[in-house]
């Protein structure tokens, strides 16, 4: 192993750690070239803003992100009352179908919680809810994108532009 992080790991492993899930860290900088995303009939992404598009939005990342763990409401309830949280749905004929959040501080946006329904992977929903995060950040003033890439989520992410620089178990 050549990195700190990586004789760390390895330290780990000997030590009868087992890597459980790996991520692929991503970035995305405000002036790399636009990305091109078609738009999907009957399909639109919305600011989360009411009780029940919160609870929509729950029940998508608990199906999707956390089958096993009970979520307390009281997690996203706190998250859309910071003014620095973007949290935005999917709906394909106006049906829950996706979801994902963005946090924005001292000019770098967080990416997280982006989760499609199994049933409906694979037709490019995410694509357009993650350029839609996109947007609001660069919008926002943002710099640079970041995130955590799950292995069925970093191809989505390197169409889009985003890089990767380093995994995280």
């Amino acid at each position: 192993p050549s990195t700190d992080a990586e004789r760390f790991a390895d330290l780990l492993f000997k030590k009868s750690f087992k890597e459980v899930r790996r991520w692929e860290g991503m970035y995305l900088k405000k002036n790399q070239p636009p990305y091109e995303v078609k738009p999907i009939k009957d399909y639109e992404v919305k600011r989360v803003e009411t009780e029940s598009q919160l609870e929509r939005w729950t029940n998508i990342v608990k199906n999707t992100i956390f089958p096993s763990v009970k979520l307390s409401s009281a997690i996203p309830q706190g998250m859309l009352s910071i003014p620095n949280v973007w949290m935005r749905i999917g709906l394909l004929c106006n049906q829950p179908v996706s979801a994902g959040l963005m946090y924005l501080e001292n000019g770098i946006a967080g990416l997280y919680f982006i989760s499609t329904l199994d049933e409906y992977r694979g037709r490019g929903l995410a694509s357009l809810l993650v350029t839609s995060l996109i947007d609001d950040a660069w919008d926002a003033n943002a710099n640079e994108i970041v995130l955590h890439a799950s292995p069925s989520g970093k191809g989505i992410y390197e169409r889009l532009g985003f890089i990767a620089d380093g995994q995280i178990s």
